[in-house]
Protein backbone atom coordinates (compact mmCIF):
# COMPACT_ATOMS: atom_id res chain seq x y z
CA UNK A 1 0.00 0.00 0.00
CA UNK A 2 1.05 3.27 -1.09
CA UNK A 3 1.28 5.80 1.09
CA UNK A 4 -0.19 9.28 -0.41
CA UNK A 5 3.61 11.29 -0.32
CA UNK A 6 5.23 8.21 -1.85
CA UNK A 7 2.39 7.74 -4.51
CA UNK A 8 2.25 11.93 -5.08
CA UNK A 9 6.19 11.31 -6.26
CA UNK A 10 5.64 8.78 -8.42
CA UNK A 11 2.71 10.54 -9.83
CA UNK A 12 4.70 13.33 -10.37
CA UNK A 13 7.79 11.78 -12.23
CA UNK A 14 5.42 9.72 -14.36
CA UNK A 15 3.62 12.83 -15.53
CA UNK A 16 6.53 15.18 -16.22
CA UNK A 17 7.90 12.42 -17.76
CA UNK A 18 4.92 12.95 -20.39
CA UNK A 19 4.00 16.16 -19.94
CA UNK A 20 5.01 20.09 -18.16
CA UNK A 21 2.53 20.35 -15.83
CA UNK A 22 1.58 23.94 -14.62
CA UNK A 23 1.56 24.64 -10.85
CA UNK A 24 -2.19 24.58 -10.92
CA UNK A 25 -2.52 21.33 -12.34
CA UNK A 26 -0.16 20.15 -9.58
CA UNK A 27 -2.08 21.45 -7.34
CA UNK A 28 -5.46 19.91 -8.53
CA UNK A 29 -3.51 16.32 -8.74
CA UNK A 30 -2.24 16.63 -5.54
CA UNK A 31 -6.22 18.15 -4.17
CA UNK A 32 -7.08 14.62 -5.83
CA UNK A 33 -4.23 12.40 -4.36
CA UNK A 34 -6.84 10.50 -1.59
CA UNK A 35 -8.68 9.73 -4.88
CA UNK A 36 -6.08 8.78 -7.10
CA UNK A 37 -4.13 6.67 -3.66
CA UNK A 38 -7.77 4.61 -3.10
CA UNK A 39 -7.86 3.54 -6.39
CA UNK A 40 -4.47 2.53 -6.24
CA UNK A 41 -5.27 0.54 -3.52
CA UNK A 42 -7.95 -1.45 -5.19
CA UNK A 43 -5.98 -1.89 -8.17
CA UNK A 44 -8.71 0.31 -10.38
CA UNK A 45 -7.27 1.03 -13.52
CA UNK A 46 -7.13 5.16 -14.12
CA UNK A 47 -5.64 7.03 -16.90
CA UNK A 48 -4.81 10.50 -15.50
CA UNK A 49 -5.17 13.33 -18.84
CA UNK A 50 -4.04 16.57 -18.82
CA UNK A 51 -5.98 18.53 -21.54
CA UNK A 52 -3.45 21.36 -23.91
CA UNK A 53 -6.26 23.94 -23.54
CA UNK A 54 -9.41 23.80 -22.66
CA UNK A 55 -12.86 24.64 -24.32
CA UNK A 56 -15.55 27.32 -22.99
CA UNK A 57 -17.60 24.89 -21.84
CA UNK A 58 -14.76 22.29 -19.92
CA UNK A 59 -15.28 21.96 -16.60
CA UNK A 60 -11.63 21.89 -14.89
CA UNK A 61 -12.15 18.13 -13.13
CA UNK A 62 -14.01 15.75 -15.12
CA UNK A 63 -14.14 11.72 -14.27
CA UNK A 64 -15.47 9.14 -16.82
CA UNK A 65 -15.33 5.68 -17.68
CA UNK A 66 -13.95 4.56 -21.21
CA UNK A 67 -12.61 1.14 -22.43
CA UNK A 68 -12.81 -0.41 -19.29
CA UNK A 69 -10.78 2.30 -17.54
CA UNK A 70 -11.47 5.13 -15.03
CA UNK A 71 -10.31 8.60 -16.62
CA UNK A 72 -9.58 11.69 -14.60
CA UNK A 73 -9.28 14.44 -16.93
CA UNK A 74 -7.89 18.22 -16.15
CA UNK A 75 -8.65 20.54 -18.18
CA UNK A 76 -7.28 23.81 -16.96
CA UNK A 77 -5.23 25.83 -19.26
CA UNK A 78 -6.95 28.96 -20.41
CA UNK A 79 -9.78 27.67 -18.10
CA UNK A 80 -10.43 30.75 -15.15
CA UNK A 81 -12.92 28.16 -13.66
CA UNK A 82 -9.69 26.37 -12.57
CA UNK A 83 -8.14 29.17 -10.51
CA UNK A 84 -11.49 30.57 -9.26
CA UNK A 85 -11.42 27.64 -6.94
CA UNK A 86 -8.55 27.62 -5.49
CA UNK A 87 -8.73 31.44 -4.80
CA UNK A 88 -9.85 31.38 -1.54
CA UNK A 89 -7.72 28.48 -0.54
CA UNK A 90 -4.03 29.73 0.61
CA UNK A 91 -0.98 27.46 -0.97
CA UNK A 92 0.36 24.61 1.50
Amino acid sequence: MLKSSLFLALLAGATAQAADLTALEARWLQAASPVLVYSQNLKLPIDVIVQPQARASDVPLAMGYAGGRCKLVLSLRGNPQAEAVFAGVPEP
